[in-house]
């Protein structure tokens, strides 16, 4: 254990909750679009995993503890519904019944989209009272349950989409980290795998795998699987900031430079990298490199509560650097 005056907290830990209900994006279940296409042609091909980084603020990471990072990113859109079996359906007009629930299906996207979770799913109940086999709903609604935090009922509607889909990777996703919030990381853990079983390259289960790893603390297994990600896609910011924590916190310091110089090669103004190369020097004792990225870090903090932490920082170090 290191000694408490050298604890730093340059990015959340992987294992916050909080943090982690706050920062759920794109990365961490597939979109509904990608499902849209899945779920109508039924050919496990046909939907892949977008790979594309979500907007995430310029200046950060991830979320930290002095609140970065908080853009939060839910379902997005599809640009074309999908077409459901009529045996889902009222043998009562089946077309208009589908439309209507797709339609309906738009309007809950767009209102969770808008920060609006129990008017949406309010609309979900409404979907699933035309058919409480429609998938789309049922995926759509657990994830929303998933962000309040309700994690036993987003658990039921994800079991459900399972059951009428058992290909649907997304859902073991969304199942696995709602087994994570609940701390039954063996469940967690075996969601995570099938979806690898299903598509041994998909980065969001790796980087849902290595920070189930970190949980339980087995570091080694977290890296590598974010190496296996890097492999996959070497710019993968959210893979390398990660990778730069977890070899942080097992003293690998040079390993941690490494990746967090990376991430400023591809973002010059990434705070939390910076601030993180800051802490990182500080704690090799080369206090001259950590006044360097903690000034630079300075310009670029907004938050009050980040520029005292940078200010005391700078501060103590210039003293050190008097005595």
């Amino acid at each position: 254990m290191r000694p408490a005056e050298q604890q730093v907290a340059p990015t959340h830990r992987l294992g916050d909750t909080h943090s982690m209900m706050r920062t759920l994006h794109i990365k961490i279940f597939r979109t509904l679009h990608e499902f849209a296409l899945k779920w109508r042609t039924r050919n496990p091909g046909a939907a892949q995993e977008n790979l594309s980084n979500p907007p995430f603020n310029k200046r950060g990471l991830r979320e930290d503890h002095h609140g970065f990072g908080r853009n939060l990113v839910l379902l997005v859109l599809p640009v074309f519904l999908l077409g459901m079996s009529v045996s889902a359906w009222s043998k009562e007009s089946p077309q208009a019944l589908e439309n209507q629930a797709s339609e309906l299906t738009v309007q809950a996207i767009n209102m969770a989209n808008k920060g609006d979770f129990d008017q949406a799913l309010t609309v979900f109940d409404k979907v699933l009272k035309l058919s409480n086999r429609y998938v789309p709903a049922l995926f759509s609604r657990g994830k929303v349950l998933l962000l309040q935090g309700r994690t036993d009922r987003a658990v039921q509607d994800f079991d459900r989409a399972i059951k009428l889909d058992p290909s649907l990777a997304g859902a073991y996703m969304a199942r696995g980290m709602a087994y994570r919030l609940q701390g039954d990381f063996s469940r967690a853990l075996k969601d995570l795998n099938k979806v690898l079983s299903l598509d041994s390259a998909d980065t969001a289960a790796l980087i849902n795998r290595a920070a189930l790893f970190f949980d339980v603390g087995e570091h080694e297994r977290a890296l590598q699987d974010l190496d296996r990600i890097i492999q996959i896609n070497p710019r993968m910011i959210r893979a390398l900031g990660n990778r730069a924590y977890i070899s942080e916190q097992l003293g690998r310091y040079d390993d941690a430079i490494k990746d967090l110089t990376d991430i400023i090669a591809q973002d010059p103004e990434n705070l939390m990298a910076i601030k993180h190369l800051g802490f990182i020097y500080r704690q090799k004792d080369e206090p001259s490199k950590a006044l360097r990225w903690f000034r630079m870090a300075l310009k670029l903090e907004t938050n009050n509560n980040g520029r005292k932490r940078l200010s005391d920082e700078i501060a103590e170090l210039e003293s050190r650097a008097q005595k």
